[in-house]
């Protein structure tokens, strides 16, 4: 049975597979043909797209494109060949980067290449970014520089604040559409090829803030979102983690002495763990949270940290909270961790004692303390009840 140079032709009708059909992006017919004198038999794409897009219901563009769709299938199976036209194809003037990345995603479905909603997602995320980007927008994928790509993500770490290890994220699904459209024949060569991968330097992990970054960082966030500065000033002075913070209700505080109990279940270690709020920092957290009901737990709300009945799901919003307030807002490269850092050095150089540090920071192991410290018993929170390191 002798090999057909086409393959039929299917309608496109703006969506993915299965979904509704969108009337706000173009629908097209299209298939594969032989490319002639080929070594290897290729077939390249083609597009037609007819009076498509001229009409206005989905009912009237199922209909025109099924005609087209049985026109050109008897034309192909007659012999007419769309590289002897010299009518302009579809594929001269160019697939648009909209079409061409839902047309890469189903085709990665189809292979089962993309094999999760999560990555589907990150593929739409770079369709977005170059679609707004003043440097390419909607246009054939064919024209796309390896130089529009690169200013467009250099312009989203401006903009957006995207450390190292955002950019390359990016850089490689948007790789991974132009690769796929090589693979297909819709671009003669790959534009990222050139683009190189950002170093990770840009954000510094755990490591402890200065003196000047954290008197920056106290007196923009008691300007600009308090609820966000006693978040992170608690954070400082309790040597909680991040997730233990989040868990704590007004009824776990002794409003009397300032005594805080983390039950067995909040906590990392499964340990009851104890804090005692330090004098310098006690009368003001009394002032904010006296209002607060004793259910509720003290930071609630995703947006805005106010106290409420739903503690907030993770700590992914605490850590885009940062992004935005202080590595975006103030500059400040350095992760929210570098707090529990920074408190942890600064008990080491009040106290002068590892164990007690250990206690503070709820460390099975000393040997996690030191890591601390390099870059409770009862009497260990009464030593701390009278620590005069401040979050400032």
């Amino acid at each position: 049975m002798t090999k057909e140079k086409f393959t039929l032709p299917q309608l496109y009708k703006g969506c993915k597979k299965g979904e509704t059909p969108d009337l706000s992006k173009p629908w097209f017919v299209f298939f594969r043909y032989e490319v002639p004198g080929h070594p290897q038999k290729a077939k390249k794409r083609v597009m037609e797209k007819g009076k498509l897009n001229t009409l206005n219901t989905i009912s009237e563009r199922l209909d025109e494109g099924a005609l087209m769709i049985e026109s050109l299938t008897e034309m192909l199976y007659d012999g007419w060949s769309p590289f002897e036209d010299n009518q302009p194809q579809e594929n001269e003037i160019g697939l648009l980067l909209s079409d061409a990345v839902e047309m890469c995603i189903e085709g990665k479905k189809l292979k089962e290449k993309i094999k999760s909603s999560k990555r589907e997602t990150e593929y739409r995320t770079a369709k977005r970014i170059l679609l707004e980007s003043k440097h390419i927008g909607n246009v054939p994928v064919k024209t796309i520089s390896s130089k529009q790509i690169e200013n467009t993500l250099m312009d989203q770490v401006k903009l957006k604040g995207w450390t190292g290890s955002t950019y390359n994220s990016r850089l490689k699904d948007i790789k991974a559409i132009f690769m796929w459209l090589h693979e297909k024949d819709f671009i003669d060569t790959v534009p990222t090829r050139g683009i190189e991968r950002m170093k990770k330097s840009s954000t510094r992990r755990n490591e402890p803030l200065t003196s000047e970054e954290m008197t920056t960082i106290v007196e923009y966030l008691r300007e600009h979102h308090y609820a966000f500065y006693m978040y992170l000033s608690y954070y400082y002075y309790s040597g909680f983690r991040m997730g233990e913070t989040l868990s704590i209700k007004r009824s776990n505080i002794n409003i009397e002495t300032g005594e805080v109990i983390l039950w067995a279940n909040d906590e990392k270690t499964e340990k009851q763990r104890a804090c005692i709020i330090p004098d310098v920092f006690w009368n003001e957290f009394r002032e904010y949270i006296k209002a607060i009901p004793e259910d509720d737990y003290i930071w609630s709300s995703k947006s805005g940290f106010a106290y409420g009945p739903k503690r907030v799901s993770s700590t992914t919003s605490i850590s885009h909270k940062w992004q935005k307030l202080i590595k975006k807002g103030l500059g400040i490269q350095k992760d929210c961790q570098g707090i529990r850092h920074t408190s942890a050095v600064d008990r080491q150089k009040e106290f002068k004692n590892l164990h007690i540090v250990r206690d503070f920071l709820g460390h099975s192991d000393i040997k996690t303390t030191q890591i601390y410290v390099r870059s409770m018993t009862q009497l260990n929170l009464e030593e701390l009840k009278g620590s005069k390191s401040k979050f400032a």
